[in-house]
């Protein structure tokens, strides 16, 4: 539709007309949401509140100096050399020792494997090493950093199926009553809480902290 669309930007409808939005793939448009006129689209107090559970007050939910604080740390860290080699090294890691020999025994055994599931397994440890330190697939507390992912994953899904609900007040009455999807996302933010306050309180319980190269020691 875009493709057809000689200003590649064309407004988005539901039912009824409301809510609308704007759907564009023009690098001027682009530029001017991003850059030029960036302070001027922000997130606002929809967004905010459907996807308070997930994002709480961190850099993906919030707008302003909130933002600016955020976005100047994050920017550094990244930009950092020490922080660009150790995320390198997990990769290439996790790659020789996970991802490529999984594939090579499922090739050697003629065995079907379900790629998402490989690939987002391949992810979430990969993430767990950069941002928590520890490799989840040789812990102990594997099988609940995996729930942990699926928590989260359920949490993205039922967060983001708000904004397609026709009637915003059903989800609400949901969340007031803790019924339906609404309950079950309080239990998967309590799933996911639980295993981010385990490895924070393991890194607390580090001596040298200091030596260690991932986010959150950092």
């Amino acid at each position: 539709m875009l493709s057809k669309t000689p200003s590649s930007t064309l407004q988005v409808n539901s039912f009824l007309n409301l809510p609308h939005g704007v759907c564009t793939a023009n690098p001027i448009n682009v530029h001017h949401l991003l850059v030029a006129n960036f302070h001027n689209y922000v997130k606002g107090s929809r967004f905010r509140d459907h996807l308070h559970e997930l994002l709480g007050h961190g850099i993906f939910g919030v707008d302003n100096d909130l933002w600016t604080v955020q976005r100047k740390i994050s920017s550094h860290e990244f930009n950092t050399k020490s922080l660009k080699h150790f995320i390198s090294d997990v990769v290439t890691s996790q790659l020789t020792h996970n991802l490529v020999p999984r594939f090579v025994n499922a090739s050697d055994e003629n065995r079907v494997v379900d790629l998402q599931e490989v690939l987002q397994r391949f992810t979430f440890s990969n993430i767990c090493k950069v941002a928590f330190g520890n490799d989840i697939s040789s812990m102990d507390i594997a099988n609940s950093g995996f729930a942990f992912a699926k928590a989260f994953d359920d949490t993205v899904k039922i967060c983001s199926s708000r904004f397609l609900n026709l009637i915003p007040a059903i989800w609400k009455i949901q969340r007031l009553l803790n019924i339906g999807s609404e309950k079950r996302l309080r239990e998967a933010i309590g799933i996911a809480n639980a295993f981010t306050l385990k490895i924070i309180e393991s890194k607390e319980k580090e001596e040298q902290i200091e030596e260690n190269r991932d986010l959150l020691s950092r």
